[in-house]
């Protein structure tokens, strides 16, 4: 699990019920968005413009990759990263965080805006939009997509969460197919099952 902000930044494993197991501050960066591919883990920074990349479960640092413009959200595909930067549009990144294609996100003919988080599942890309409380089901290869799914009742079950606490978190549990949900400081994660198309 990544945090952000300026002098709060972690990388950090949890188990499933919230407890700490292992935690490494990130100093002077805003982190963002992470994914694990093979034995290392990825994370983004929001304007410092390096991806760092740490040995799982270990977290050791062990090599930056450079990048223009902001850090979001970040998946693998098992081919390539897939990142985020806030704009309509998808990254698809190779080993060496190269860019490889652009991906134009649509739902209903027109451009999706602040692409967040993001998990890729079987060819599909599921993303949140920053102060949205939709997941948006985004096929890989033409960028149209296919479901919103409506997450609001997660948010409205909890109760004084502020403006800027949005769902923000996606990951998917391929063991028995279900997807865990979260959002900033929120104080529980959801286990859902999202029906396959």
């Amino acid at each position: 699990e990544s945090t952000g902000l300026y002098g709060k930044s972690s990388l950090r494993i949890c188990d499933l019920g919230g407890a700490l197991i292992k935690k490494i501050s990130i100093d002077g960066i805003f982190s963002e968005g992470c994914a694990v591919y093979n034995s290392e883990i990825v994370q983004l920074s929001y304007k410092a413009g390096v991806a760092m990349v740490f040995t799982y479960p270990s977290l050791q640092k062990v090599r930056e990759y450079a990048y223009h413009g902001e850090g979001w959200g970040l998946t693998h595909n098992g081919e390539n990263f897939i990142m985020s930067n806030g704009s309509d549009t998808l990254y698809m990144r190779d080993s060496n965080f190269k860019i490889v294609k652009k991906l134009p996100v649509t739902y209903k003919g027109k451009p999706l805006v602040r692409l967040n988080e993001l998990e890729w599942v079987d060819g599909r890309i599921y993303a949140n939009v920053w102060y949205s409380d939709f997941i948006f089901d985004i096929d890989e290869n033409t960028g149209h997509v296919e479901r919103a799914i409506d997450c609001s009742h997660l948010s409205q079950s909890l109760p004084s969460l502020k403006e800027q606490d949005v769902l923000n978190g996606i990951a998917f549990n391929s063991q028995d197919q279900t997807f865990f949900i979260t959002g900033k400081n929120w104080p529980i994660t959801f286990c859902i099952r999202i029906p396959m198309p």
